[in-house]
């Protein structure tokens, strides 16, 4: 069996797989049965890391990450250098990434989710992308709509200045949850992808002096943004397991409220969390035929 086949087995399974590695001559046989142990021997695991390029790759790149390590192979990475993260998309320890993180100062997070984009990387479930107060200093455009059709990834996190969703590829992903914070949110893009698995949806402004302009696009200058996620949504084809609505930094206003009652009512297992949403006076009286459908702050 492959490692991919491998994933999600039992930890006997993957001791049968080690023994064959072992017999082969292969070291990282060693370290799967060493992190499969109850008793972890942590400094034969940096030995064996720091001496084999076919574990720890060239230079001991992957050995040197800010990293967790799983059954012989990596599981969680965060802020990889741009020469790292080639490395990690293509070595056979990268082969089981499971969660990779950007959140590093010193990189152009544009570059990176390029790179995560073209490689199509096969197991890759989580991606969390960190950018202005939220992590780094890049201020730069982070195209996310390659990375969106990974095949495996099921979560993506995305906090950045600026974003696009656009992509060479057919516009369908398969994530299950999906986080969108920016200063302005591409929505009319948004509604022109097919999201066959979403169930848990947020839309947060990272610039909360925005929310005099919008809620959700409903401001005279950018109702058809509004309008088509709404039309989206309402039509159950882009989102139809769309579970969770989760809007942040917004304003809801009168025509805050006809939005959300609209989507109540074509969407009735969607529940709407207004939490970190400025509520204006007047509108929690008109959400009250959502009943508790809807979050509220207190």
């Amino acid at each position: 069996m492959t490692p991919l086949e491998l994933r999600d087995a039992e930890d006997a399974a993957w001791a049968v797989y080690a023994d064959e590695l072992v017999a082969r001559g292969d070291l990282r046989g060693e370290l799967i049965h060493l992190q499969l142990s109850p008793t972890r021997f942590v400094d034969r695991e940096r030995a064996l890391l720091a001496t084999s390029d076919a574990l720890g790759g060239p230079q001991q790149l992957l050995a040197a990450l800010d990293a967790t390590w799983r059954r012989g192979f990596l599981s969680r990475v965060r802020s990889p250098s741009a020469s790292a993260l080639r490395v990690l998309l293509t070595h056979p320890s990268g082969a089981l990434l499971d969660t990779l993180v950007f959140d590093n100062p010193h990189v152009a997070l544009d570059e990176l989710v390029a790179s995560v984009g073209r490689s199509q990387h096969a197991g890759l479930r989580e991606l969390e992308i960190r950018s202005d107060s939220a992590g780094t200093n890049f201020e730069g455009e982070v195209g996310l709509g390659e990375v969106l059709t990974l095949p495996g990834l099921r979560r993506l996190s995305a906090s950045v200045r600026e974003l696009s969703l656009s992509t060479r590829r057919a516009r369908t992903s398969r994530v299950e949850t999906f986080e969108l914070s920016a200063r302005e949110l591409p929505l009319h893009v948004l509604a022109t992808w097919a999201f066959p698995n979403l169930r848990r949806l947020e839309l947060s402004l990272l610039n909360s002096a925005l929310w005099a302009q919008r809620w959700s696009g409903l401001a005279a200058d950018v109702p058809i943004e509004w309008r088509a996620v709404d039309v989206a949504l309402a039509r159950g084809a882009g989102m139809p397991k769309l579970e969770l609505l989760t809007l942040a930094n917004w304003i809801v206003d009168d025509l805050g409220v006809t939005g959300l009652l609209e989507l109540g009512a074509a969407l009735p297992a969607v529940q709407f969390d207004v939490r970190a949403c400025r509520v204006e006076p007047g509108a929690r009286a008109r959400l009250a035929p959502l009943g508790a459908r809807v979050l509220l702050p207190t």
